[in-house]
């Protein structure tokens, strides 16, 4: 699906003319950079492969129109920031190595010294809300120690940046509930993974999400995008024991229905009161463990088969969703 739309993402080049965006070789150069670090989980290098894509095409002027604002060195920033909330600080550098690109306004983008002044600077430029929020300070020496601790002598602006969001984010966690709900770190995360449980009361939705059945991503303004996904082959662990049919497995998908859309509304309108402007993208359903429910959990099945019960699987949880909710939802298989 990524090689496919690749050719329809258009970005601005260094003299501001559009042009097309390879995602193919954003996929490639990631890979290069894992690989360089001695890390072999490739499928990261896809999933952030995938954010950057949602990214760009889900803007507030529909599909591929919001992509052409930005320009390849804001996008390299956009994967730095994405590496280090994953906790891949060195691929990132090793990434933003690979891509220098330009500076923007008041912006370095080639390694050299770094030191406190220039951590606060960058803060004042690119965060106004931290230095409002007074926590600039602690976030200042949090990003030095993680420099320090890294044992970089010189770094890029954009490594500082990603820095910053990933320092913003232990803190907003650190912070008691009261004291975090004023404040909005640019492009921090605002709602953690293992914070779902706590918000979806609904006890057939927390049965999902206790079970690791569903699962809901982080709420980010690095992807500003709801995602959830319905992990299928742990659902069928719900069927019993013994292989699966379709007799029995269509039933389950049709009895956790509710739940899912319940669950779907909850993120959309927790994203839409932190993140007003969410409410103009999708909500994006993922499948998950499809091949392991279909090789593993069924019986004996050619090729063929699988592909078909397949097709007719996401039919179903296209018609318990995309069909009957009042906002727009994305499937993805």
């Amino acid at each position: 699906m990524i090689k496919l739309f690749s050719n329809h993402i258009l970005i601005r080049d260094h003299s501001g003319r559009q042009q097309p965006f390879d995602l193919e070789a954003l996929r490639e150069d990631l890979l290069a950079s894992f690989r360089a670090k001695n890390i072999g989980e490739g499928w990261i290098a896809e999933s952030i492969v995938e954010a950057v894509y949602e990214h760009l095409c889900l803007g507030e002027q529909g599909v591929g129109k919001s992509a052409s604002r930005l320009s390849r060195p804001q996008i390299d920033q956009l994967v730095g920031t994405i590496l280090v909330n994953a906790g891949y600080e060195e691929v990132a550098t090793d990434y933003g190595r690979r891509h220098p690109g330009r500076p923007g306004p008041g912006e370095d983008l080639k390694a050299s010294p770094w030191d406190g002044e220039r951590i606060g600077n960058l803060l004042k430029r690119r965060f106004p809300a931290l230095i409002a929020s007074g926590r600039a300070e602690e976030i200042a020496a949090r990003v030095a120690a993680k420099l320090r601790l890294l044992n970089f002598a010189e770094v890029e602006d954009q490594l500082i940046v990603s820095l910053v969001d990933h320092a913003a984010q232990q803190v907003e966690k650190a912070s008691p509930p009261e004291e975090s709900a004023g404040s909005s770190p640019q492009s921090a995360c605002l709602i953690p993974s293992d914070q779902w449980p706590g918000i979806c009361r609904d006890p057939a939705v927390l049965d999902l999400l206790t079970r690791r059945i569903l699962s809901v991503a982080p709420v980010s303004r690095v992807v500003p995008v709801a995602r959830l996904c319905l992990h299928l082959d742990r659902l069928a662990c719900l069927a019993g024991e013994g292989p699966l049919t379709e007799l029995a497995f269509i039933p389950l998908l049709h009895r956790i229905a509710p739940a899912l859309r319940q669950a779907m509304t909850i993120v959309r309108l927790q994203m839409c009161d932190r993140l007003p402007h969410a409410a103009l993208h999708p909500v994006r359903l993922s499948l998950g463990g499809m091949d392991e429910l279909l090789l593993k959990s069924f019986g004996p099945m050619g090729q063929g088969q699988r592909r078909q019960l397949a097709r007719e699987l996401q039919a179903v949880i296209r018609a318990e969703t995309v069909a009957v909710l009042d906002f727009p939802v994305v499937l993805a298989g």
